[in-house]
């Protein structure tokens, strides 16, 4: 029942590639994203359906890569300070983050520091790659940053696809 909420976590362990499959969920973390993936690690997301995740979204750290894929659609809610939709946060660089998807890709943050996808600090390993499907992104905050990083140049490639930012804050 993709309606009702289920605290939940995932932990990708260090040094692995896994796969898996989202298919109409509807996950909060606890204090923490809903995935966390280790370092060293590739993640294969493939969506089905109509999927949500809540409090934050997936960690990607600096030596990490995740690549989204299917045609099902993921939603992102974020709502406390200093949040993340994906990437890495706390001053450290993030990895590698590619949607190869069909669907839609929606990150909504709101609190004081926010990021949609990317994080606090780029570096040369970082990269957000969009290669198909729908991109939305809804940043509020004090300090609020779409789709990028905070410091540091960001790269960001745009292939064949629809992206959409909103970002509002005070700073």
């Amino acid at each position: 029942d993709k309606e009702r909420e289920v605290y939940m976590g995932i932990k990708v362990q260090d040094n692995v590639e896994a796969t898996i499959t989202l298919s109409d969920v509807n996950m909060r973390g606890r204090e923490m994203p809903v995935i966390d993936i280790g370092e060293n690690a590739t993640l294969r997301l493939c969506l089905e359906g109509d999927n949500t995740l809540s409090y934050e979204g997936i960690y990607v750290p600096k030596s990490s890569k995740l690549v989204i894929c299917g045609d099902g659609n993921l939603t992102i809610h974020v709502d406390h300070n200093n949040g993340l939709g994906i990437g890495c946060m706390n001053d450290r660089p993030y990895g590698v983050i590619c949607f190869d998807g069909l669907g839609t890709l929606r990150v909504e943050n709101n609190g004081d520091l926010v990021v949609g996808i990317g994080g606090t600090v780029a570096d040369e390993e970082s990269e957000l790659r969009f290669n198909s499907g729908n991109i939305e992104v809804i940043s509020n905050g004090s300090k609020s940053i779409g789709i990028g990083s905070v410091e540091g140049h960001t790269r960001i490639v745009l292939d064949d696809c629809s992206v959409a930012i909103s970002s509002s804050g005070a700073d």
